[in-house]
């Protein structure tokens, strides 16, 4: 009998790790949950889904982050907005060029279709200096990728002189550039922004940008 009940004890002391365990697991995920609760009440307050991308960034999950700013800016209707929606696509994109892991040719091309969902956002309210603006900002070149770029240049060409394989050690190089030192180069990017000089710029300002776009070549 005594063998009985200490098998009881036992399974009742495993029970119970059991359910601490679950409740921990409960109580970590509760701020999340919240979050959905508030999001199915009022899936344009803007303040939310920030407040939720933060909780994702505190857990160090990019590709949550990522998701969702996506059904962020998908979600949120412009007339109903509950704060600034501008300030999603701006976190956004500053959250891909500030991540040090995104950093790879599919992080270029997503950056680079945010400036433009954000620009052809803006231009879809009629917004049209707002959408040049946006551009404007992604295919300025960064001056950090300025410094590295003639760093580069100078490595390359001691490269090409010094060793045979210096091919695909520059390939390496350039690989290893960020993707926010790198959305500038876009071919998406450019040819919105370039659209868009045509129809909002002046015949210096389109033939200035054809000319820039030209020494990316």
């Amino acid at each position: 009998e005594q063998a009985e009940e200490e098998d009881d004890l036992d399974v009742e002391g495993d029970d119970t790790d059991l359910r601490l365990a679950r409740l921990e697991d409960l109580m970590e995920r509760r701020p999340v949950m919240l979050s959905s609760v508030l999001l199915r009440q009022n899936p344009h307050n803007v303040h939310e889904w920030h407040k939720r991308a933060k909780l994702f960034q505190a857990q160090k999950d990019p590709h949550k982050v990522i998701v969702c700013y996506t059904e962020a800016v998908k979600t949120v209707d412009p007339k109903k907005a509950f704060g600034k929606l501008y300030s999603l696509w701006t976190a956004f994109a500053r959250f891909y060029e500030e991540h040090e892991d995104v950093d790879n040719a599919r992080g270029v091309e997503e950056l680079a279709g945010v400036y433009c969902a954000w620009a052809e956002m803006e231009i879809r309210h009629e917004n049209y200096e707002e959408a040049l603006q946006v551009m404007q900002h992604a295919v300025t070149e960064p001056s950090q990728a300025i410094q590295r770029r003639r760093q580069n240049e100078a490595q390359g060409r001691a490269l090409r002189e010094s060793t045979k394989g210096g091919g695909e050690k520059r390939a390496e190089m350039i690989a290893s550039i960020p993707v926010q030192e790198r959305v500038h180069r876009s071919t998406r990017v450019w040819s919105l922004y370039l659209d868009l000089e045509e129809s909002l710029g002046t015949v210096a300002t389109t033939k200035a940008a054809y000319e820039r776009c030209l020494e990316l070549k």
